[in-house]
């Protein structure tokens, strides 16, 4: 009974406080943006971006068709769901994984459309933990007859993002 008694004079009498906690936000480094976004043409290289990053800023036109929505939203989701399970995984997955986005990769390429990577690092503040150092990936895919493809000297093709 005693319990009881004290159960209910500390919950009735003692309103609880949360524990203060920090908004949560990130910030951007101008120096960490990237202008453009190198072209990627294997699942390898793509996944060696996309692992460990946070999360991803996607992008890709607004011309699409029905097929090409399924096509290339299909893709950003399968880079995004296998970069969030893979961390941590053995090696012999990751491999599998990036043959799977190579073919991908390759798919989009019949249909015209190239694909474009880089990563931004940002801080992370607030919460409950101490400030740390977080990966964003930026993916875009892109037909190689968009005006966002340019070719530079060395032929490499880039995207503006």
């Amino acid at each position: 009974m005693k319990h009881e008694v004290w159960v209910h004079e500390t919950l009735e009498n003692k309103p609880r406080e949360a524990p203060k906690v920090a908004p949560v936000k990130r910030t951007r480094f101008k120096s960490e943006i990237p202008a453009q976004l190198p072209m990627v043409t294997s699942g390898k290289a793509l996944l060696d971006l996309a692992l460990g990053c946070f999360g991803q800023y996607p992008y890709f036109g607004d011309d699409l068709t029905d097929e090409e929505m399924d096509l290339v939203g299909g893709f950003i989701e399968a880079v995004q769901d296998w970069g969030d399970v893979l961390d941590g995984s053995e090696v012999v997955e990751i491999m599998r994984a990036g043959k799977a986005i190579d073919a991908m990769i390759v798919d989009l390429a019949e249909h015209g459309f190239l694909v474009f990577a880089a990563v931004e690092r940002q801080r992370l503040e607030g919460g409950v933990g101490p400030s740390q150092m977080i990966c964003l990936l930026h993916l875009s895919v892109a037909r190689g007859s968009d005006r966002s493809v340019v070719v530079k000297e060395d032929g490499n093709e880039m995207n503006r993002g």
